[in-house]
């Protein structure tokens, strides 16, 4: 024995999920993976690209047309399916949460049952659900008959949650910032504060 530790493999991500499918992605920019406890490189990651972005974006817009019309149960279904696939391979996302972010044991474990549950809430929303409810949140209306949710004055940390919760509703999410002038005479100027627009944040 020569006493030299064994060399970490170096593995190769380099492939896109994109409209169902793992594919070669058109960017080329490879990037280091690095495990932040030893500073070792641990993976070698090609980027996707603003091409990738656009071809994502245009199979979810795709995608979403026959899913907004599909059954409650059958996205209740899905919304199980996913949890399971993530239960399933709890042990490989501890380990690989624990290696690319050096999180210790208990938080690794924690944020990835987490992430599994999420869809389990997610599905139970949408059990409850007679199409969508309102969240109570104030600023909030909700078109039903048009299969939109409209939101103003909401602050960006709420929108994913309430997108996601329309898009698993099968609804489409609008974001509209306040009138700049009306913000104003209130003395906030949430306009000028980054306020959540529609041009920004429309889900489709």
């Amino acid at each position: 024995m020569n006493g030299q530790a064994t060399p970490t493999p170096v593995k190769a991500f380099d492939r896109a999920y994109i409209n169902g499918q793992f594919v070669t992605p058109h960017g080329t920019q490879v990037v280091d993976l690095v495990n932040p406890t030893d500073n070792k490189v641990i993976g070698k990651v090609t980027m996707a690209d603003e091409i990738d972005t656009r071809k994502a974006i245009g199979a979810a817009k795709e995608a979403f047309n026959t899913f907004s019309q599909s059954s409650k149960e059958y996205r209740m279904e899905l919304l199980q399916r996913l949890h399971d696939a993530v239960a399933k391979r709890m042990d490989q996302l501890v380990e690989a949460t624990v290696v690319e972010y050096g999180a210790p044991q208990d938080r690794a474990k924690g944020s990835n049952n987490l992430a599994a549950n999420i869809f389990l809430h997610f599905k139970k929303v949408l059990e409850d659900s007679e199409g969508v409810k309102a969240s109570g949140y104030k600023g909030l209306s909700f078109v039903s008959s048009a299969k939109e949710i409209r939101s103003e004055r909401v602050p960006r940390r709420l929108l994913d949650q309430l997108c996601t919760r329309a898009t698993c509703c099968g609804r489409r999410c609008f974001a509209e910032a306040p009138r700049l002038d009306e913000s104003r005479a209130a003395g906030t100027d949430r306009g000028a504060r980054g306020e959540v627009s529609e041009r920004q944040f429309t889900r489709h």
